[in-house]
Parts: structure tokens; sequence; C-alpha cells
């Protein structure tokens, strides 16, 4: 029988101990958004308005809304969390509820009054491990 040099153990029992501690089976960690809906101008927050995430397929016959899709209402901040277990590419489309488009105007001294919109679109790209940050205008 052939003897092992004190070297061959040693390395032996370092892999061994690497083997044991190290997993291959490493849990994906969720990926998240932050998403806050703004005015037109981008200076007030709004709440109450329901975003909509939604995952856009081409094909070759044309484009179709696949079936990952999710929806939520932003709060006094303006702000919507969303969660995703796996990455992922959203399109965002935020609308206000019960709101009437009003074109933007010029007062009586000649100063611009911005227009009031109803629609925001955007897009936000989940990452594994990352919380992504996306801020929406109502602009449509």
């Amino acid at each position: 029988m052939k003897k092992f040099s004190f070297f061959t153990i040693v390395c032996l029992l370092a892999l061994g101990a690497v083997m044991m501690f190290t997993s291959s089976c490493n849990k994906p960690e969720p990926c998240k958004a932050i998403i806050t809906v703004k005015d037109t101008l981008g200076i007030n927050v709004q709440a109450g308005v329901t975003v909509k995430l939604y995952a856009t397929v081409t094909t070759a016959t044309g484009t179709a809304i696949g079936d990952l899709e999710a929806e939520g209402v932003t709060d006094s901040e303006g702000k919507v969390n969303f969660n995703f277990k796996l990455p992922a590419i959203m399109d965002i489309r935020a609308e206000k509820p019960n709101c009437t488009i009003t074109p933007p105007t010029t007062n009586s001294s000649g100063g611009y009054v911005a227009g009031v919109y109803c629609q925001g679109k955007g897009i936000i790209k989940f990452e594994e491990g990352k919380t992504n940050e996306k801020t929406v205008l109502l602009k449509y």
C-alpha cells in the first residue's frame, strides 16, 4: 500500500472542507422596484395612481402582452413597490383615476400654466438582489 504524504492529506482535508461549506444551490435573491409617480413637471408626487407592470412580447405577427403582469396603487408619497422572484424587464403604465386632461395655457400676465395629464409610461428592469427605482411623469 502506498503512503500518503502529509501535504496530500492536508490538501484533501482542505478540499473536503471547501466542498462541505460551499453550496451550489443558491436561492435567487428577490428583484425589487420602487416606482414614484409625479406630475408633468416632476415636482408634485401623485397619490392614488394605478400603476400597471406588463411584459410586451414581440412575435413574427406583431406584439402582445405576456402573462407576467402586476398592479399597485401609489401611496401618499407617490410610491408603489413591486417584488419579483426572477429578473425581468417590464413596461410601466401609470393612470390617474377620474382625471380630466387640461392642456397647458398661459395666464393673463403671459406666464406658463402647466397642463394636467392623467397617464405616464416607462420601463423598468428587475435585477436579482437589487432594488431599482424609477420615476414616471404623468405626460399623456
